[in-house]
């Protein structure tokens, strides 16, 4: 029946997938077993590696560290005199920068020179003063003394970088810089001399000099002739003065000087200097900080002696004169009474030690 056969080859069909199902299990069954006949164990599954991922975070944006110096305006200053200029190295957010390198160009070494107040080991001198290579402290600044030599202007250029040396941030800044010169000096031809005097002044100031005035003591004299003609009717000792003026950008500047001159009468004679050493002759050694008092018909003078025992009177006129010469309770005191009659004088003296063995 087409039923049954049917159902005959379904169960053929049937048995022959069994068979097959059957020898794959006998084989896997073989291939699964070792050299000793025993089941292998199964190969592990591998456990992946996790490779951690960096957090995601947003960056901070931060200044780019640009260098600069704090250096501004115009510095005036007189012929002679020294100011400190402080440098300060800063990035961008007004952070100083530590260690930073400066280097200091003078343009007119002539004008100004400058040189570091306090070196370090990383300081340098590159050109004789002109070019200075400076290293900033930790606190980001440098301290330099400029100093004015000779009138006019210049100007000193201050380059910043940072520890790196990276070129990019390098900035330059220039400090303009003015040096005035103006000194009042007086110059003649006599200093001393017998009345009536007549004196050659001569000005010799320094500097661009707008302005000058004379001043003479002895007749409250005024002129303002460069190089007066001056002279001395009266006797004594006379002050002569030179002011000048000078207009520069920041105002009008003033200089004076002052000499003195000795006016003598004819029958006196011209005064002069006495001068020697006081020593103790027992122990054959100059004596330092004696106490000596000239008294003169005219005048009264004082003076110490020095360490190697040297004193010194100048401007002593002929006459009588008294010398009181006194060093402490160890040494006798002298008195001496003596003619001097101008020029100079060399006058020594010897002090003895008193004698405190005979009460």
């Amino acid at each position: 029946m087409t039923f049954k056969a049917k159902n005959l080859k379904n169960i053929f069909i049937y048995i022959s997938l069994i068979s097959i199902a059957f020898s794959a299990f006998v084989t896997a069954s073989l291939n699964t077993r070792n050299v000793y006949g025993q089941d292998a164990p199964p190969t592990p599954t591998p456990i992946p590696t996790l490779t951690p991922t960096p957090p995601i975070t947003t960056p901070t944006p931060t200044a780019t560290p640009t260098p600069s110096t704090i250096v501004t305006g115009t510095v005036n200053m007189m012929v002679g005199s020294e100011i400190i200029e402080v440098i300060e190295v800063k990035n961008s957010s007004d952070e100083l920068l530590a260690n930073a390198r400066i280097t200091v160009t003078v343009n007119d070494p002539d004008i100004a020179s400058i040189r570091i107040l306090d070196t370090t080991i990383n300081d340098q001198v590159v050109v004789e003063g002109r070019v200075l290579v400076a290293q900033a402290g930790v606190n980001g600044q440098k301290a330099f003394v400029i100093s004015a030599l000779l009138g006019g202007p210049t100007t000193i250029d201050f380059e910043a970088l940072p520890e790196n040396g990276d070129q990019t941030m390098l900035v330059t800044e220039t400090l303009s810089l003015e040096v005035l010169q103006l000194q009042a000096v007086i110059q003649s031809d006599l200093i001393l001399g017998e009345a009536p005097l007549a004196v050659q002044f001569f000005d010799r100031s320094l500097g661009k000099i707008d302005k000058r005035v004379w001043k003479f003591e002895d007749d409250d004299s005024v002129t303002t002739d460069r190089n007066p003609l001056h002279t001395f009717t009266d006797t004594g000792i006379f002050d002569v003065s030179l002011e000048i003026e000078s207009a520069f950008s920041i105002g009008t500047i003033t200089s004076a000087a002052t000499t003195t001159i000795c006016v003598t009468p004819s029958d006196v004679g011209l005064p002069g200097v006495i001068f020697g050493t006081v020593i103790d002759p027992d122990r054959n050694k100059p004596l330092s900080g004696v106490d000596m008092l000239l008294i003169s018909e005219s005048a009264t003078k004082r003076v110490r002696t020095q360490r190697d025992g040297l004193y010194r009177f100048e401007g002593i006129l002929p006459g009588t004169l008294n010398f009181n010469i006194c060093k402490g309770p160890l040494y006798e005191c002298i008195f001496e009474e003596f003619t001097f009659d101008g020029a100079s004088l060399i006058k020594n003296f010897q002090m003895e030690r008193k004698d405190f063995s005979n009460p």
